[in-house]
């Protein structure tokens, strides 16, 4: 009974946590309303992004920040974080207190576990929680990190059609970069807000080269880099922007075809597993227990008359 309780009351610690983590990274409803009724002229906000210096979170990662050693908050991993959708400054040392703290509540919380059911293994479950901790972190942001990727991948034949209207309406293609973008960020926010992050570099004097390749450095895309390349080189050798754009729009588009056709052409063979194990017992549930029920009810009934 003691097991028990103390397991219950551990859920109830769990999923209250988890709760009101939930609810701490949730856009309040004043953001959300600032958000659907701005100004389409208005640059985009990252989602899920507080004033630095409000909110429960904000004020703890300040004080993490003055507490762990800068070394350890390195520029890759504050961009990995603003790509996994961790935009706030003081992600980077929340995500170190979280693995800190993750590595010390799972091997304790596994270990009491085992102490209260099989004892013996207490050691074991120190050893696993301790590599859990290490990995779970890591392994939740490089998650978000390929949703965003995948997100970005699935925007770029929109985003490029929309980039060639603009060029082809006569649009310079800084300003095609800034309205494709605000026109994305209801749509495809992350896409958006990294041609946002192009046009800004500009504005700021980057050269247009090195905000182009930054954009594909950040993204780590094939399709993002190839297209940034040939902009690049539509420009340093004169050619046709409108070309360059209308060929990588056809380029995706094929691409996006074949990739569909080879999904489709693997469609049977991924149903075979599912469709043996799952549909076919049952249809032979279905179609030949009437005829086995028959067939011993005769015996049955033959051998009762001898």
């Amino acid at each position: 009974m003691t097991a028990s309780l103390i397991a219950l009351v551990a859920i109830i610690v769990l999923t209250t946590g988890t709760a009101a983590w939930l609810y701490l990274t949730q856009p309040s409803s004043a953001q959300i309303r600032q958000r659907i009724g701005a100004d389409p002229t208005d640059e985009i906000q990252p989602l899920f992004v507080s004033d630095p210096g409000t909110g429960l979170l904000s004020r703890i990662g300040q004080h993490l920040q003055q507490l762990l050693p800068s070394v350890l908050m390195t520029k890759r991993r504050a961009e990995r974080l603003t790509q996994a959708g961790f935009t706030v400054p003081t992600a980077p040392a929340l995500y170190l207190a979280a693995q800190i703290a993750s590595v010390i509540v799972v091997p304790v919380v596994l270990g009491f576990l085992a102490n209260l059911w099989i004892p013996w293994t207490v050691p074991i479950a120190l050893a696993l929680g301790i590599i859990v901790g290490l990995l779970l972190p890591p392994a939740f942001v490089a998650r978000r990190h390929a949703r965003w990727k995948s997100n970005i991948q699935r925007a770029i034949p929109d985003a490029l059609d929309l980039l060639l209207v603009c060029v082809e309406a006569g649009t310079s293609l800084d300003m095609a970069f800034l309205r494709v973008g605000r026109e994305l960020r209801r749509v495809h926010p992350d896409l958006a807000n990294e041609l946002l992050i192009v046009n800004r570099k500009q504005n700021a004097g980057m050269p247009r080269d090195e905000a182009l390749r930054g954009l594909a450095d950040r993204t780590e895309l094939p399709e993002v880099r190839t297209l940034m390349s040939n902009i690049i080189q539509s420009e340093q050798w004169g050619t046709s922007i409108t070309r360059v754009l209308r060929v990588e729009s056809e380029a995706l588009r094929r691409q996006r075809q074949t990739v569909a056709e080879r999904r489709a052409a693997v469609v049977s063979t991924k149903m075979l597993l599912p469709l043996a194990l799952l549909i076919l017992p049952a249809l032979f549930a279905v179609v030949g227990g009437p005829a086995i029920i028959q067939i011993q009810q005769v015996f049955n009934a033959g051998v009762f008359t001898r």
